[in-house]
């Protein structure tokens, strides 16, 4: 939400894009490695189903949340369970994947179990299983796919694999019914995507990171500013903290060149460079003081780097509209999944 606010206020006040080259045409429509694959047990054969009556277990454990939900064949979520891991996770300033595989492993037979009660559900009346393969950390994955495995197992029911990412795109439909096909932005802890969704498993993919993720960046920024010893957000993830003070910053004290990468034509996006720019300037201006307390003006600081990820991304997007306008001008809607808790 904040890039597209970013973007109705500089075409608003008439702000002036750095020259793009020409929009190349849109790579064929694909499925995202890994997409919905009904993962085929032993006496288990491919079933068709229809909407009437469909209902379905979704198991997500690819980052630090417990997760689990009910959804009917019509888009009602029956029940949505989470356990959050955040406190586990706040001393290390970041997730660490072995505590949060642990923390998997201890909760999410408890999840599963609330989100079949608070649904009505149980196993004998679940249609199928669904659970995240990828993209994700690797150790917490296969927390949630050796549970729905054996779960498929033990009810006789199919066990369809998600791609983490293609389910963020798609989301938006079980509350809003836009038509396809429309141009997603996909920003998370540790992802970043620009795609086209022509339909369930057929998507452009138009750019995406080429190193760090947008949540990575703000936990190194938060790093490098000591967030954890500021009182006012010591309490926060790196990627809240700095957005919290960025609101009572200025994010023209500390300017800062953004690259756009204007000499690709593509939508890729990249910002270890913007982190490393933001090193630089910490450095400058942290100099002789003590290491037991938060970088000074680290408001202004914070407000410099928010600016620059997001000028950044409404860049990118930028870039992506002139794609859509000139190889898919079907495409009518613009959709952002915003999440950086981390």
């Amino acid at each position: 939400s904040e890039v597209l606010h970013m973007l109705a206020k500089w075409c608003g006040r008439g702000f002036n894009f750095p020259y793009l080259p020409p929009p190349l045409p849109l790579p064929r429509a694909q499925r995202l490695h890994g997409h919905g694959r009904l993962l085929v047990l032993r006496g288990q054969g491919r079933r068709a189903f229809s909407r009437s009556g469909l209902v379905v277990l979704g198991i997500e454990t690819s980052c630090d949340d417990t997760c689990a939900s009910v959804v009917s064949g019509e888009g009602a979520v029956l029940s949505d369970e989470r356990v959050c891991q955040l406190p586990a996770h706040q001393p290390y300033g970041g997730v660490v994947p072995y505590l949060a595989h642990m923390l998997h492993g201890k909760y999410l037979g408890q999840v599963v179990q609330k989100a079949l009660e608070r649904s009505g559900q149980d196993w004998q009346s679940l249609s199928a299983i669904a659970v995240t393969q990828g993209p994700g950390l690797a150790l917490c994955l296969g927390v949630g796919l050796t549970f729905a495995i054996d779960a498929s197992r033990t009810a006789s029911k199919p066990l369809i694999g998600v791609h983490h990412m293609e389910a963020h795109a798609l989301t938006v439909r079980l509350k809003d019914r836009i038509p396809f096909p429309y141009l997603v932005l996909l920003v998370s802890g540790g992802h970043c995507l620009l795609a086209v969704v022509w339909g369930p498993g057929s998507v452009s993919r138009l750019g995406s990171t080429l190193d760090d993720s947008p949540g990575e960046a703000l936990d190194k920024v938060s790093v490098m500013l000591r967030l954890s010893k500021h009182p006012g957000v010591s309490q926060l993830p790196g990627g809240a903290a700095i957005e919290q003070l960025a609101r009572e910053g200025d994010p023209t004290r500390f300017p800062m060149p953004v690259s756009i990468m204007g000499s690709k034509p593509d939508c890729d996006f990249s910002f270890a460079g913007i982190k490393t720019r933001m090193k630089r300037i910490i450095g400058a201006h942290d100099r002789g003081q003590s290491q037991d307390e938060p970088v000074r003006d680290c408001q202004h600081l914070a407000a410099t780097f928010e600016d620059a990820v997001f000028r950044h991304l409404v860049t990118r997007v930028q870039r992506a509209i002139l794609f859509c306008k000139q190889w898919a001008p079907s495409v009518s809607h613009l959709v952002s999944y915003y999440a950086l808790q981390t």
